[in-house]
């Protein structure tokens, strides 16, 4: 099953270079150049997409790699090559979220902890990071992470925001 996956995501990335919020961003976002963030990087696929699509001042990217440390450098390999203005924080979500400034971001694509709580505590501390009329969301919206959707549909209640989604992604647009 995780070889199946692993090809789908190549797959996709490789016909269509963007995930469908990023393709949202690069479609209908009129400031220029961009500052993003990037919460779970994995083996760096989507931040590579990010900066070759995106006109990118300054992407963050946050991965503490615990579950899988060898993607680390993988990751990294694969941003150089890239190129690109980014910024690399070896550290948890939450930890980084405190240390940033207020609402200066364009965007942030979450793509981290999938459980309810991992996900509630990424929204907490990332959306006051986002301007208004920035774009917030994240991917692996659908069934079978069901603490993943019931956090942004809760977030999106709370805060009377229209959820937005398309194949595995979802976002809102900040008021």
């Amino acid at each position: 099953m995780g070889e199946l996956k692993h090809l789908y995501r190549r797959t996709y990335n490789r016909l269509f270079g963007m995930r469908p919020m990023i393709k949202y961003i690069y479609d209908h976002c009129t400031f220029e150049p961009l500052v993003g963030a990037e919460i779970g990087i994995d083996i760096g696929v989507n931040a590579k997409n990010i900066l070759k699509h995106l006109s990118i001042e300054q992407l963050c990217l946050v991965d503490p790699f615990e579950r899988y440390p060898t993607h680390k450098k993988k990751a990294l390999r694969r941003l150089d090559k890239a190129g690109g203005n980014y910024l690399f924080f070896h550290a948890t979500s939450v930890d980084v979220a405190k240390r940033l400034p207020g609402a200066f971001l364009d965007f942030v694509y979450i793509d981290a902890g999938h459980k309810y709580d991992d996900v509630k505590a990424d929204i907490k501390a990332w959306y006051p990071k986002v301007k208004h009329g920035g774009v917030f969301g994240g991917h692996d919206f659908k069934a079978r992470h069901m603490g993943l959707c019931r956090a942004v549909f809760e977030f999106a209640l709370k805060n009377n925001l229209v959820v937005y989604g398309k194949e595995w992604d979802w976002w809102v647009i900040k008021k």
